[in-house]
């Protein structure tokens, strides 16, 4: 017999031709476009089929999901994807998280990508054809892989994107709501169950769905859908964000009827043009069990069906899928595992074993869940199995097979029902699965002591390191490098504090024998020997971390952990306190002095290069980790200069060449060129953010321009002579400007032009002050230019005509660099007195200076910052130091003389010397929001006062004015009514009563004054009290438990009591005087039980006024080591916080009798004005001379709680002995 067949085209469509004859036992049968050909030897018979068609179309995907490629295949859902879509219909009006819930092989994947996203591509909904969509799995960082798809549409990099999610939500949403426009973004993620299996940082977790939850609740809305496996129902019930979504309408996705199983199994296999054996689908719905009952079959075997239909598909006959054909293949019960068995068989010895290393690993073994597939790196199974060669032929077949998917550099198996349905993968997990969680921990284990750059205090100890060293020691199961590694570190640690430990109880020994030998006495003795011994080790931390404040605040503020816990008292809570309020800061150690920093990548990367020639990348994504440090030595001699962009990276060097390297990837930087031109060294280099040009500052009076779109054969296009050395160099963002400086104290702006030298546009004239420092504002408009004294903006946006608009100063130091934050609010500069600067420029004209730190012991070369959120410094103490800028308190233009909080907690109002009020949403008191600026006063503003409804505010101005406001709309203040108090002095108190309406005021002339507020918008003066001797300092008010009430005025060593309930005759109750040269402040505790009244001596007194005619002071006077004007009780009337000068002291006051002095609070510098509680009780503000305005967390537990969860840790076992010499080891977290 002999077939064949013969396809040709005919009028534009296929035709076909068979031919075939047949002898004795055998049939030849046409059906449709094939040819059934039945072979026989009269006892066994055959049947081969040939096709008239050359299409080869498979419409079944297999164990792989359904794709928007496929969706002309996925059927059985069509009323499952109606009702996702009529649910993100109801979604676009009320926002909130759309989870879709399904147990493992339902089909979530398939539904939304193969279902959903296709529906929505043809305007199910409206406008939906338009909708951008993001389309992700979680995978180890779902922050990144969130920014990866969100960069697109606003034109960004993942990195930076992931840095400012990781601080401030707000940003992405921001960014994808620009995008949606009128319409939505569509947001799925996929396989959320990643979240859980896959990330281990909590914080990360958490923050990713605050971040889904802002997109779903933003105006306009994105849609937000979550597929999630259902055994991870517990897991997200235990997240705040996905608990609600939980609770508001899922889907969930349950088993294809009968009748929609047959869809799926018929309609895919008619669309390619094949026909479906009678007998077939019934055989295949009866092999699930789900023949009779759509709830008669578990859900989780549909995947084993595709696979079956795919596996049938490649043994069909013809065109004709058969039962024949099915059966072959093993069936439902034992395609997959069929599969799976061809190819393990077809390997050879090496092979089989390879596979039974690897596999295992591309399993999360399950720890009250199922076990999963789990996505790996390919190096790293690679390594696993002994390196590429075969186990990279061994991946190669079962990815042919379709039973493993790899992408870029990771591989996982294609879906979970292999893990359930191949025996021998089973079998190798049961026979080990102690052995494998053990291994499974161990990697997780190294790779994040990996990423928190080899943190000794991640390594392993006791029964982990006991069980490591079994997996470890196993010559079966290898290791990687990494895992390796880790184990030995972590085996010598361990050792090491066996012998410090061994040394101790020896010691301990021979103090015990003694004291038994003693009695109780001894006993007794060596009590209080230990705590000796701790409180003397607590006070060695407590210099330890003074010394780490400010560069290392994360260490400094572990330490304060530690010593509190150890010994806590009024000591140790100073530390605790006043490290927490301070920025947050990382040091990070270089091989040499700093000299340079640039920030590539888009701000995931830092380049640090030294006198010692290294350069070093370090990956910050997470900017309070900087991990995983890449060190380059290719330099011959130091290096001064650093600058990167997108894909180049160029460094200075102080025998005058100028490297460039090919940096897209930070861990396969490459020198690509060395510029050999200039004579002497390189002082500055700037590449353009376009990657065209590189601009070169030497010492040799020369500056160069260079075309490096071929960074390994690089064009000069100009060189330009300049009449100084000391030549400053930096680019636009925009890269149409180039800026070239000298000491010569001028600066030329030049236009870049493609392929050409530069056309000169402008020059910015200094004077005789030489030039340290150039830099651009990320939009161009600004140029700061840093001289020997102070920084100076100029305004370029005409570059031919630049004009001064402010500028900055200390008055006396260098500035020698100068960087903007990309959202123009803060400007950094570093000086030659070892500090950084931070300003604010939220008004270029009159640039704020927000922050002083001293973090370095040498000159600060410097300053970078990344994503607005992340400072970046380094010195030539040879380290670097990177600041959380969202720990940075705000500022006041003025000195910040006054502030108070309003009664509901919401606002802050602070005042200035400069008469500026700003008013601030005090929601979170750490996160304080500016609402409004206004200029209240012409010169300062001396007392706020906010009406007991919150309605109303008062401020004093210089001259004796009151100034009536309504901040209904604390957005926009309105300027009620203007009255004077006085002639020609100050007032510097005033207070509301408990009505809304009535006022009173202390001048500097001694007058206390009472105001009434009349048809709302009138200040008018009802009277004055008596005068008082000298001016008034301070005036206090309070309704005690008779319902009276009580005003309390100080100045001049006098305080007078009055009673006020009567504003038409109110009377003074008491007038007493005190041994001091004058009283300050004065304040109520809040139930008017206390008056706490404060001398410029230093002391406080507190006085009973239960009875207010006859006022009792309490015990001898609180001290203060300087004087006290500023006074506050907390709400709860429990704690009392004073200051004027130096620290601000807490008490605690619960017995009034006996306060006990809890804390001193350092931060301020200079003279604090003002203290006060905010309406939570816990939280202190202040303000002072120094401008900066802080807020302190007064509840240490509290505090403790917030540097453990948030603030990485240096204190370990290992490092433990270098700050506790004595103390034994414990866990402070």
């Amino acid at each position: 017999m002999k077939p064949g067949d013969e396809t040709t085209k005919q009028a534009g469509r296929k035709s076909v031709h068979l031919q075939a004859t047949a002898s004795e036992h055998a049939q030849v049968v046409q059906v449709g476009g094939d040819q059934h050909n039945y072979y026989g030897s009269g006892v066994r018979g055959a049947r081969r089929a040939d096709s008239g068609s050359t299409d080869g179309e498979c419409p079944y995907p297999g164990l792989s999901a359904f794709g928007p490629e496929h969706a002309r295949w996925f059927f059985g859902r069509d009323a499952l994807i109606a009702e996702l879509v009529e649910s993100l219909d109801h979604r676009q009006r009320s926002g909130g998280i759309q989870m879709v819930v399904a147990p493992s092989g339902a089909g979530k994947s398939s539904l939304l990508r193969a279902g959903l996203l296709p529906r929505l591509e043809k305007s199910a909904l409206p406008g939906s054809s338009a909708w951008p969509r993001l389309l992700f799995t979680p995978t180890s960082d779902p922050l990144t892989a969130l920014a990866e798809q969100v960069v697109p549409l606003v034109g960004d990099h993942p990195g930076v994107t992931a840095a400012e999610l990781a601080a401030d939500p707000a940003r992405c949403v921001d960014a994808v709501t620009r995008a949606s426009g009128d319409g939505h973004v569509l947001v799925v993620v996929d396989q959320f169950e990643e979240l859980f299996t896959l990330c281990p940082d909590e914080n990360r977790r958490r923050t990713f769905t605050e971040v889904l939850d802002r997109l779903a609740r933003g105006t306009p809305s994105a849609l937000v859908v979550l597929g999630v496996r259902a055994d991870f129902y517990a897991a997200c019930a235990n997240d705040h964000v996905l608990r609600g979504a939980l609770r508001d309408s899922p889907l969930v996705i349950g088993p294809l009827s009968e009748d929609e199983l047959r869809e799926a199994v018929l309609y895919p296999a008619q669309d390619v043009g094949l026909t479906v054996e009678p007998g077939l689908a019934e055989l295949l719905l009866h092999d699930l069990g789900a023949s009779g009952s759509a709830a008669g079959y578990d859900v989780g075997r549909l995947p084993l069906l595709a696979h079956a239909l795919r596996t049938t598909w490649q043994q069909r006959e013809g065109k004709a899928l058969t039962v024949g054909g099915y059966r072959a293949t093993g069936g439902i019960e034992g395609a997959v595992a069929r599969s799976a068995d061809r190819v393990y068989t077809s390997l050879d010895t090496t092979g089989r074993h390879l596979c039974r290393l690897m596999f295992p690993r591309l399993v999360r073994i399950g720890e009250g869940t199922e076990d999963t597939r789990r996505r790996l790196a390919r190096a790293e199974l690679l390594e696993a199995g002994g390196g590429p060669g075969e186990a990279s032929a061994v991946l190669a077949a079962f990815t042919a097979a379709r039973l493993l998917v790899q992408r870029e550099d990771t591989v996982e198996i294609t879906h979970e029902a292999l893990v359930r349905a191949w025996p021998a993968l089973r079998r190798w997990i049961e026979e080990d699965r102690a052995g494998l969680l053990v291994h499974q921990r161990l990697g997780e284990a190294a790779a994040t002591w990996e990423r928190e750059n080899r943190d000794p205090g991640a390594l392993y100890r006791g029964k982990l390191l006991a069980d490591a060293n079994v997996v470890a020691d196993d010559p079966t199961r290898p290791l990687t490098a990494l895992e390796r590694e880790f184990v030995a570190v972590s085996g010598r640690a361990q050792q090491r504090n066996m012998r410090r430990l061994r040394s101790l109880v020896i010691v301990l020994s021979i103090a015990i024998l003694t004291a038994l030998g003693s009695g109780v006495g001894a006993y007794l003795a060596a009590s209080t020997a230990f705590k000796l011994r701790d409180l003397d080790n607590v006070r060695g931390a407590i210099r330890h971390a003074t010394d780490a404040m400010p560069g290392n605040s994360a260490l400094a503020s572990h330490l304060s952990v530690a010593a509190f816990r150890i010994h806590p008292n009024s000591e140790t809570l100073s530390g605790l306190l006043s490290n927490a309020a301070a920025p947050v800061s990382t040091r990070v150690d270089h091989t040499d002095d700093v000299k340079g920093t640039s920030i590539g990548h888009e701000g995931q990367t830092l380049a640090v290069i030294g006198t010692d020639g290294v350069v070093t990348l370090w990956d910050i994504s997470d900017p309070n980790r900087p991990r995983d440090p890449v060190r380059l030595t290719d330099h011959d001699s130091a290096a001064w200069s650093v600058s990167f962009n997108r894909t180049l990276m160029a460094t200075g060097s102080l025998d005058g060449t100028v490297a460039l390297w090919s940096a897209a990837n930070r861990k396969a930087v490459t020198l690509a060129h060395v510029i050999r031109h200039h004579s002497r060294e390189i002082k500055s280099v700037a590449l353009s953010m376009d990657g065209r040009f590189l601009a070169v500052g030497s010492r040799d009076h020369t500056t160069t321009l260079w075309d490096v779109r071929n960074p390994q054969n690089p064009i000069l296009l100009h060189s330009i002579r300049q009449s100084s050395d000391g030549a400053n160099v930096a680019f636009s963002h925009d890269s149409k400007l180039v800026v070239t400086a000298g000491l010569d104290g001028t600066a030329t702006l030049w236009e870049t032009i493609p392929g050409d030298k530069p056309v000169k546009r402008g020059v910015v004239t200094m004077g005789d002050r030489p030039i340290t420092s150039v830099t651009f504002s990320p939009h161009r408009r600004t140029l700061a230019v840093g001289t020997k004294s102070e920084f100076i903006l100029w305004t370029v946006d005409e570059p031919a005509a630049p004009v001064p608009i402010g500028s900055g100063s200390d008055g006396t130091q260098e500035v020698s660099s100068i960087a903007f934050s990309s959202d123009r609010i803060h400007l950094a500069t570093s000086n030659n007195d070892s500090s950084i600067r931070l300003w604010d420029i939220t008004d270029p004209a009159s640039p704020n200076l927000v922050s002083l730190q001293k973090a370095h012991s040498a000159p600060v070369n410097s300053v970078a910052i990344s994503a607005d959120t992340t400072l970046i410094a380094g010195a030539d103490d040879e380290t670097i130091t990177l600041w959380d800028l969202t720990t940075v308190g705000p500022s006041h233009s003025g000195w910040g003389l006054f502030l108070r909080p309003s009664h509901n907690g919401t606002l802050l109002a602070v005042g200035g010397s400069d008469g500026i009020l700003k008013l601030w949403d005090s929601t979170n008191p750490r996160r304080l929001k500016p609402l409004s600026t206004v200029k209240a006063s012409d010169e300062m503003i001396g007392a706020i006062a906010f009406s007991q409804d919150d309605l109303t505010m008062v401020t004093s101005g210089h001259g004796g004015l009151l100034k009536l406001w309504n901040i209904v709309d604390p957005k926009a203040p309105v300027l009620l009514d203007t009255a004077l108090a006085t002639s020609d002095r100050e007032v510097g108190s005033i207070s509301f009563t408990s009505s809304p309406d009535h006022l009173v005021a202390g001048t500097s002339d001694g007058k206390i004054t009472l105001w009434t507020i009349e048809d709302g918008n009138k200040l008018v003066e009802k009277r004055t009290l008596e005068q008082h001797a000298g001016s008034v300092t301070r005036v206090a008010l309070a309704r005690n438990a008779d319902g009276r009430e009580l005003l309390a005025a100080v100045g001049n060593g006098v305080f007078t009591l009055w009673d006020i309930t009567d504003l038409g005759n109110p009377f003074r109750l008491a007038a007493l005087t005190r041994n001091t040269s004058d009283l300050w402040g004065v304040h109520f505790s809040p139930d008017g039980s206390l008056l706490a009244i404060g001398g410029g001596d230093g002391r406080l007194w507190l006085w009973d006024v239960r009875n207010p005619e006859e006022p009792a002071v309490l015990g001898g006077a609180l001290i203060h080591p300087a004087g006290i004007s500023a006074i506050a009780f907390n709400p709860s009337g429990t704690h009392l916080a004073a200051s004027t000068s130096g620290p601000i002291v807490l008490w605690d006051v619960k017995n009034p009798h006996a306060p006990a002095r809890m804390a001193d609070l350092t931060g301020h510098n200079g003279h604090i004005n003002v203290v006060d509680f905010a309406s939570d009780g816990h939280t202190l503000i202040s303000s002072g001379r120094d401008r900066a305005i802080r807020t302190w967390e007064t509840d240490p537990d509290t505090v403790a709680a917030r540097i453990c969860a948030t603030v990485p840790s240096h204190l370990t076992e290992t490092t433990w002995p270098t700050y506790f010499p004595t103390s034994p080891y414990r866990e402070h977290c």
